[in-house]
């Protein structure tokens, strides 16, 4: 509904005009992506993850010995300023319903799990594999340096293990990871850089009612008016047309809803 998400929407549209981004992005999946870069002369930036440059590197460079990679995070916008969108500060919410978890001593028994899970020793067990000394990981002035047998950390630590971590290394002590290449080392310089420009969703902790029940719905609205705008299927009196629809089947009730939540707060 604001003029900045249409001149967004225009700058998109021009680059997909233009050929400049990938034609089919709405329906090519993340993996397809990144085999856009790894296998050479299909795309020459990725946006996602900069942790992501070291499969990104690891795969394309065993196609193409001479590939190079970088990352960056400072993607100015059209007043010169940088911004991030910030994740909600939470991830892996976890839920004790009544129905599985009948007694008190009972929550207080999985309470007590989770805060083994976020010791120091547990949470490197979790997280970097059970083994230092070169089976899973090696210590580096303090950081820890996975093995480059990628596939074993597959089989043996990330899938099975790895999801499980309960924080992070700010928060249950965890070493920090040392990396070999270059850019993945600079990712995580530039990780601790974001958070100087980080734009939160001041809807995070508010609650309504409308958008619990109707979210799915409600995003799909937009996603599809934007796509198919910048795709060119749409002009703006279409993408007006899409907000219209969207306020009339619950948007503006979400709007009111969040706005009296905030009052409440």
């Amino acid at each position: 509904m604001f003029p900045a998400y249409k001149e967004t929407l225009q700058f998109m549209r021009q680059l997909h005009e233009k050929g400049y981004i990938n034609q089919d992005f709405p329906v090519t999946s993340k993996p397809d992506q990144q085999d856009m870069i790894k296998s050479g002369g299909k795309a020459g930036a990725y946006i996602g993850c900069m942790c992501d440059v070291s499969a990104l590197y690891s795969d394309g460079v065993a196609i193409n010995p001479e590939m190079e990679l970088d990352v960056h995070n400072q993607i100015k916008g059209p007043h010169g300023e940088y911004q991030i969108w910030s994740i909600p500060g939470y991830n892996h919410p976890y839920f004790f319903p009544k129905s599985s978890v009948e007694t008190e001593e009972e929550l207080k028994t999985i309470l007590a799990f989770f805060d083994k899970m976020m010791e120091p020793e547990v949470a490197n067990i979790v997280y970097w594999g059970g083994i230092e000394g070169g089976e899973h990981y090696t210590l580096e002035n303090g950081r820890a340096l996975a093995i480059e047998d990628s596939g074993k950390l597959e089989r043996e630590v990330i899938p099975p293990y790895q999801t499980l971590e309960i924080g992070e290394s700010d928060t249950n002590g965890r070493y920090e990871g040392a990396f070999p290449l270059e850019a993945r080392e600079k990712a995580e310089a530039l990780f601790k850089d974001n958070e100087k420009y980080i734009i939160k969703n001041p809807t995070v902790t508010l609650d309504s009612a409308t958008f619990d029940l109707k979210s799915e719905e409600l995003n799909t609205m937009i996603t599809d008016a934007t796509f198919n705008y910048i795709l060119g299927e749409i002009d703006e009196e279409g993408f007006d047309q899409a907000i219209a629809d969207w306020k009339a089947a619950g948007g503006d009730d979400v709007i009111m809803e969040y706005n009296q939540a905030n009052l409440e707060n």
